[in-house]
């Protein structure tokens, strides 16, 4: 006798074995040292998920009446799945992650080859079963499936769906790897509306999302608003670098980051600002990603350390916005209170 149903549930078995093999080679390569992952390879890892997840319900259902520790081992795969959002996250994993997640993997692993052998038996004995059993057999498991899917399906479609939305709208721009915002920009009926929802964004689930342009920061964060009692003097020019101006802080604050390199600047402005008989300087520079702007920010309580003199150190703030980084020199550091309390953060 030869069931279409029990073929295809083998089928898809074999195939989430392969899918669960691909997943782990994703794994080991996060377990990689400075390993970078391209936004192709993200999707490819995005695309292997989704098929496990879109396989994981054939393969449950064909764990016939399993026991509780089955149950567990396979709704692990899910959790495993989950967890596993993206490759640049793995990769920030502990090892002691990465351990338990390997445990993990393989008692799935074990289970679904274990599946794939019962029902390879199952397919031997169906030979000698008559048709009339045969199809008394499959009504009475197809009544015990559709119980199950009213119990188990929805919730979990809804949960991956959740995931996949989360994912593509939010993980995926904060991560830089995607972002299905930009589309939006390319329509004059829709640029304010996406520059908008972009600080929307930005004050609120993602603070690091980047500007694009040096106006679009101008447009939400005006320059003459910097502090109370200062005016701006002119208008703030591009610039190639901070100039000798900051090279104190900055041959120190810039070491061993992006900065260290001009050509990771997407643009770089110095503002001049008096008021009450002092004088302040503003220099902002903007990177492509909030991750360069953080690594620069990060250092600023080091820049003693490397060199520059705590009377230097003392008329400094850094600052920062998404990716674009502020550095304020002042003449006095009882000025430098004023200027922290309106620049925005």
């Amino acid at each position: 006798m030869h069931d279409p149903l029990l073929d295809q549930r083998l089928e898809h078995c074999r195939q989430l074995l392969k899918l669960w093999q691909n997943f782990h080679l994703f794994l080991g390569e996060c377990a990689k040292h400075d390993r970078q992952f391209s936004p192709q390879e993200e999707a490819n890892f995005l695309k292997v998920k989704s098929q496990i997840a879109i396989l994981y319900d054939s393969f449950f259902e064909s764990l016939g009446d399993p026991n509780r520790e089955m149950i567990a081992t396979a709704q692990s795969i899910i959790t495993v799945v989950e967890n596993c959002i993206l490759l640049r996250q793995v990769h920030r994993m502990s090892p002691a992650e990465r351990k338990k997640m390997e445990i993990e993997w393989h008692e799935a692993y074990l289970l679904i080859n274990a599946t794939i052998g019962t029902l390879e038996e199952e397919q031997t004995k169906l030979a000698a079963v008559s048709h009339a059993k045969h199809s008394r057999d499959v009504m009475i498991h197809r009544m015990y499936i559709t119980t199950k899917s009213v119990v188990r399906d929805k919730r979990l479609h809804n949960a991956l769906i959740a995931l996949a939305i989360i994912a593509a709208f939010v993980v995926l721009p904060m991560a830089g790897v995607w972002n299905p915002y930009k589309v939006l920009a390319r329509f004059q009926p829709t640029q304010k509306f996406y520059t908008g929802g972009k600080q929307f964004l930005r004050s609120t689930i993602m603070p690091d999302l980047e500007f694009e342009t040096w106006e679009e920061y101008r447009n939400y964060y005006p320059l003459e608003k910097v502090a109370d009692g200062y005016v701006i003097s002119g208008v703030p020019q591009a610039q190639a670098d901070l100039g000798p101006r900051f090279e104190p802080v900055t041959k120190a604050l810039f070491k061993g980051t992006a900065a260290a390199d001009p050509k990771n600047f997407k643009a770089v402005h110095i503002a001049e600002f008096s008021g009450g008989g002092h004088q302040a300087f503003i220099g902002f520079v903007m990177f492509a990603r909030s991750s360069d702007a953080l690594s620069v920010e990060t250092r600023r309580d080091q820049i003693q350390s490397e060199g520059v003199s705590k009377g230097i150190v003392d008329l400094v703030d850094i600052s920062r916005v998404a990716n674009v980084l502020r550095i304020l020199l002042t003449d006095s550091n009882t000025e430098i209170p004023k200027f922290r309390e309106k620049m925005p953060k």
